[in-house]
């Protein structure tokens, strides 16, 4: 089933107004994300469906028969020469485990490197719910660089995870 999927699945870069009940759906049924989480990363994608010219956040998203099944939201570190982070990444709960959020991940470094990016960052969650995300991280080729306690909460860590492209 694995390979019949990744065969039928579809990437674009540019948001659709249809994808904002998408990644609501997503984010939701991850069972990772507060409200105001998923408010900010709704705020993301109507900012560059709606001024496309000024958001500096990249996405791919990933369609499986028409229907967006996870997408990455990334973008260039103001101020910096090459750095760059990733903002969301998300796979609907019945479609992880199946690369899709490999794919997504690769190709972002891809158009990365394409715009002369060299490094690459991601900031989550150190709570024990992640720990299937950091292993995800881990396995990409990205390495904790930084943790910083409590950060999010008392007892909820910021893990931030580095590779170089």
């Amino acid at each position: 089933m694995k390979h019949i999927i990744n065969n039928h699945t579809t990437y674009r870069d540019f948001p659709v107004l249809t994808d904002c009940d998408a990644v609501v759906s997503i984010l939701d049924a991850t069972g990772f994300f507060y409200p105001e989480e998923i408010d900010i990363a709704l705020e993301l994608v109507n900012e560059k469906i709606n001024n496309p010219e000024i958001s500096s956040y990249q996405f791919i998203f990933a369609e499986y028969e028409n229907t967006v099944v996870g997408y990455i939201c990334y973008g260039k570190i103001p101020l910096t020469k090459a750095a760059y982070d990733v903002y969301w990444i998300a796979v609907n709960p019945n479609f992880q485990g199946m690369g899709i959020g490999y794919s997504l991940l690769s190709q972002a470094e891809e158009k990365i490197r394409m715009e002369g990016g060299k490094h690459f960052y991601i900031e989550t969650s150190g709570r024990k719910l992640y720990e299937p995300t950091h292993a995800f991280y881990l396995k990409a080729g990205y390495s904790i660089i930084a943790v910083f306690k409590d950060f999010y909460a008392d007892g909820d860590d910021k893990l931030v995870f580095y590779k170089k492209l």
